[in-house]
This record gives C-alpha cells, structure tokens and sequence, in this order.
C-alpha cells in the first residue's frame, strides 16, 4: 500500500491515536475480571509480608492466571520470596518474575 507523501502525518497521527484510545478503554471481557480479582489476591498475599514492603517495590499485572511481577528489592531472597509467597495461590498457573535488584542500598 502507497501512501502520499503529505498523507504520511495524518496516517501516523490517526494510528496513534487509534492505538491510544484502545489501550485507554477498559476490558470488559470475563476474563478481565478475573486478572483483576487474581491481582488483588496477589497483592493481599504480598502484603503479608512485611519484609516485601518498602523500601522495595513489587508491582503486580496478571493475564490468564499468569503474574507478572515487576520491580526492585534489595536482595535475591526477597525477589525468589515474592514468587514463592505468589505460587501459593491455586489460581497461578505461572509466575513471571522480572524484579530486578536495587544495588543503591549498599
């Protein structure tokens, strides 16, 4: 497919913008409640240990019954904790773990 030289901006702009606004729209699928329900459990289960709390941060995303953590802690225990605590649940079908180490405490 061509596209006019002078067509080139808008095509981009309107993309964009289309891209925008449907990662701006709310899932509204079942299984979007699900993730959501599945990460309030998670985050419940983090919160239960006082040691994976601040000054470490832990986000937590879940697609399927798969969680995705993301974030620094200060040692590679509390990074393999945090997986451990979170496969506790039955409803993990599997943990992707991308916390990374924050060097800046030592």
């Amino acid at each position: 497919m061509q596209i006019h030289r002078s067509l080139k901006p808008v095509f981009v702009l309107s993309s964009t913008m289309l891209i925008a606004a449907c990662a701006a729209k709310p899932c509204q699928a079942p299984a979007c409640g699900d993730d959501q329900s599945l990460v309030a459990e998670v985050q419940g289960l983090l919160a239960q240990h006082p040691d994976l709390g601040p000054p470490n941060i832990i986000t937590v995303q879940a697609h399927n019954g798969v969680v995705y953590l993301h974030g620094l802690v200060a040692t590679d225990l509390q990074k393999q904790d945090a997986e451990d605590v979170i496969k506790r649940s039955p409803r993990v079908k599997r943990v992707e773990n991308m916390i990374g180490l924050d060097n800046s405490t030592f």
